[in-house]
């Protein structure tokens, strides 16, 4: 299919825009993303070529009060259709920052589910109109160690929730003809919650968002027939995840349990100063 309307959900954080910035990069592509912040989108527009800013649409809007429904045929109407959904949607947190305030734990959670929501909301606007969408996700190792049998017991966890949009965007996938999936599931990547990691775990290291976003626009454009297909891109200090993982240098037996995942689908890039570096706890 000729995929021309994109809709991006956290468009306008360091990864989103970067991945803005890529699907721009190829010919007769548009694209909306939506936030709440406009002056965000503003500083993302100024990054843009002239040309690239007459493609590039942003719709004001907050997830946790607007219904996906609303937000998915705002960004329809602004693209005349959307051919891709990709969602870039998730708070990062570890199990012991989740000790806060009832509300506080539910506003996380919504906005963590809302890719679930909208991804839903989405696949009933465009297929009832008979036309084909493609869902992609952004994910995570997280999510993949979610999914190889050791769940993450709180429900609240960046990693549960994001691999439960996982799962529901396949089984999506699966029930209706007219939806396609596809997940990359990167590493650390450079930004606010690589530092997490590094304060809570110690050095890390980490893909830059340039990079791991054009793989992933590469990845979700290519032309293939199946119905779910999934990616894992890494640092390969940083793949399975760690030398005293479980899983480390276990491709093949990775990818026969992730649905859609092949060894060769597993890409890990060596640290080598600009895609990929190392951040340490004294940085």
């Amino acid at each position: 299919m000729n995929i021309h309307k994109i809709f991006i959900t956290g468009g306008t954080g360091d990864l989103g825009t970067a991945l803005v910035r890529e699907v721009l990069a190829k010919k007769d592509t548009h694209v909306v993303t939506n936030g709440r912040d406009q002056s965000k989108a503003e500083l993302l527009r100024g990054v843009l070529t002239d040309e690239q800013k007459t493609r590039f649409h942003f719709i004001q809007a907050d997830m946790n009060k607007e219904t996906p429904e609303d937000i998915a045929s705002r960004a329809y109407e602004k693209l005349g259709g959307i051919d891709m959904l990709i969602s870039n949607l998730a708070v990062f947190n570890f199990d012991d920052v989740l000790e806060k305030s009832d509300t506080e734990m539910t506003q996380l959670y919504d906005t963590n589910m809302s890719a679930l929501k909208l991804a839903d909301a989405a696949v009933n606007l465009v297929t009832g109109k008979g036309m084909h969408l493609v869902l992609c996700d952004i994910g995570s190792t997280s999510v993949v160690a979610d999914m190889l049998g050791k769940p993450f017991q709180n429900t609240m966890h960046y990693g549960k929730t994001k691999a439960d949009v996982v799962r529901h965007s396949i089984e999506l996938a699966h029930t209706n003809p007219l939806v396609t999936f596809r997940a990359v599931h990167p590493g650390s990547i450079a930004g606010k919650s690589a530092h997490q990691i590094k304060d809570k775990y110690g050095d890390t290291t980490v893909t830059t968002p340039q990079i791991t976003a054009k793989y992933a626009i590469d990845f979700f454009f290519k032309e293939r027939s199946e119905k779910v297909l999934q990616s894992i891109y890494t640092s390969e200090e940083y793949f399975a995840w760690t030398a005293e993982g479980p899983w480390y240098n276990k491709k093949s037996e990775i990818a026969q349990s992730i649905e859609g995942l092949t060894p060769e689908a597993i890409v890990t890039i060596p640290v080598d100063g600009i895609n990929s570096f190392k951040i340490s706890k004294e940085a």
